[in-house]
């Protein structure tokens, strides 16, 4: 859908960035996976540091563009 969109590119990616840095749903499906023994304390740990990665990695990117553009978020 927001391939069809009226946004520009640089929109997109950031909606894009946004919508992946949502950790809450990575670690509960670590945390239950691991509960199920279905993965290893290692993958677990893996998994955990890699949602919180992805997390902050988004909010460093997303504070960047606005210092780049302070009203890129108004369209929205």
């Amino acid at each position: 859908m927001l391939l069809f969109s009226e946004l520009s590119g640089d929109m997109k990616m950031n909606f894009a960035i946004t919508m992946n840095a949502r950790g809450g749903p990575g670690i509960v499906l670590a945390t239950v996976s691991y509960g199920a023994n279905i993965i290893s304390l290692e993958f677990f740990t893996v998994l955990i540091l890699t949602t919180m990665l992805s997390s902050m990695t988004a909010g460093y990117y997303l504070r960047y563009q606005q210092k780049k553009n302070a009203n890129i978020f108004d369209s929205l």
